[in-house]
């Protein structure tokens, strides 16, 4: 009896044993198994064109000839998303494009680890890219020719920025049609106002930016007068009066 007991006792740990082991083993492989779906944003600058009409096309390898190729269409948001059969831990080069008619098509290579691409697509027989600028004074007057502010361009939606230094208060950038550009300038002991100015969607060349720069004053923290000491009074010594010697009264 006792030797049934101790073969099923052994064959219920033998089992928990193999369980413990393939469990890991097969999450492991659909982990394995998961693939890459690739999503993004598509912007389009000018033109009257839909987003849903844009058609975004995913090819596998660096090579655009590929027979692998998935493709879909943005939502009216621009949002895209695409499932691929490209495991993610590939490392396969993923050539994203995006078309549509009367506009330039764009495209971009991810690489492994990533998996998003935002697009631009330019209408036909507009600039590719515009001019941002303006001028930065110093209180409302011209800023002297040795004050250097640093102007920071954002690109937004394309998660690109750049920092430039301008003396004399002009400053000027180029930014693509479409993106979203961020102006921030900044020196050292000084604030700015407004702080920053931004252009959604760049469709014509800004010239017009205006920032009045102010110096910042430092506080001069007050000291505490040190507090009032009472001078010790001398004590009056009291005179000892000569001692009164009173005599026998005679009548």
């Amino acid at each position: 009896m006792f030797k049934k007991f101790k073969r099923i006792i052994t064959a219920v740990l033998t089992i928990a044993m193999v369980m413990t082991v393939f469990t890991p083993m097969t999450a492991m492989a659909e982990n394995m198994s998961a693939k890459k779906t690739v999503t993004g944003l598509i912007t389009l600058s000018g033109g009257n064109g839909r987003l849903e009409d844009v058609t975004i096309s995913v090819r596998y390898g660096a090579n655009s000839d590929s027979d692998k190729e998935w493709t879909g269409n943005p939502d009216s948001n621009g949002r895209y998303s695409i499932p691929t059969d490209v495991s993610i831990y590939s490392l396969a080069v993923l050539n994203v494009k995006a078309e549509l008619p009367g506009y330039t098509s764009a495209s971009k290579s991810i690489f492994m680890g990533e998996d998003s691409a935002d697009l631009i697509l330019v209408a036909d027989n507009t600039a590719n890219a515009f001019n941002v600028g303006g001028q930065i004074t110093l209180n409302g007057a011209a800023l002297p020719a040795n004050l250097c502010p640093v102007v920071n361009f954002n690109i937004t939606n394309l998660s690109q920025d750049k920092d430039l230094t301008f003396c004399g208060g002009d400053f000027i950038c180029a930014a693509p049609a479409g993106c979203d550009v961020v102006v921030t300038p900044s020196l050292e002991g000084y604030s700015f106002s407004p702080e920053s100015i931004r252009i959604d969607k760049i469709s014509k060349d800004e010239g017009n930016l205006y920032f009045t720069m102010t110096k910042i004053e430092e506080s001069i923290p007050e000291t505490e007068a040190p507090p009032e000491t009472e001078t010790p009074r001398k004590k009056k010594r009291l005179r000892q009066k000569n001692p009164v010697i009173q005599l026998p009264c005679i009548l």
